[in-house]
């Protein structure tokens, strides 16, 4: 009797186990539609920009970048403007090809632009750390790199 009341309760336990409820709300839909809110409204300006360790935000000094809801963006710096793309998803097929980009693409901004030195070195794939009104915090996807950059509202 004993050993059909423990395979009972332990019956019992895994079945409650598999039913347990999940929350859908942090999924990635959820994320891309606030990221695509936050991102479309006003300018940004580079508060950070660390790669490989080197603080690199002197050379972003001065300029405004604008993510329109067309996928547009585009940097202006002293009358120059740069125009590239953005979107939520992964690009990991550019630049790196070591395998050591993290999952989850719904958590990645991908930024293409170019035309500078600057520009070249944001175009990549970022994962979204943190996201508000006033700041976005972006990681590189690579797990071998150690870049990040923040934006805040201009």
């Amino acid at each position: 009797m004993k050993t059909f009341t423990h395979m009972l309760v332990a019956a019992i336990m895994i079945t409650s186990a598999a039913c347990s409820k999940t929350d859908d709300s942090a999924n990635g839909t959820d994320l891309s539609l606030t990221v695509k809110k936050e991102i479309i409204t006003d300018t940004w300006v580079v508060s950070s920009y660390v790669d490989k360790g080197k603080n690199e935000t002197s050379n972003y000094t001065g300029y405004l970048f604008t993510f329109s809801d067309n996928g547009t963006l585009t940097a202006n710096v002293s009358g120059t403007s740069f125009t590239g793309t953005w979107r939520i998803g992964s690009d990991d097929s550019a630049g790196d090809d070591s395998g050591n980009h993290s999952s989850g693409d719904d958590n990645k901004l991908v930024l293409t632009i170019s035309g500078n030195y600057q520009m070249d070195e944001l175009s990549d794939d970022f994962l979204i750390v943190s996201i508000s009104e006033t700041e976005i915090v972006l990681k590189d996807d690579n797990l071998t790199k150690n870049k990040e950059l923040r934006f805040t509202r201009n």
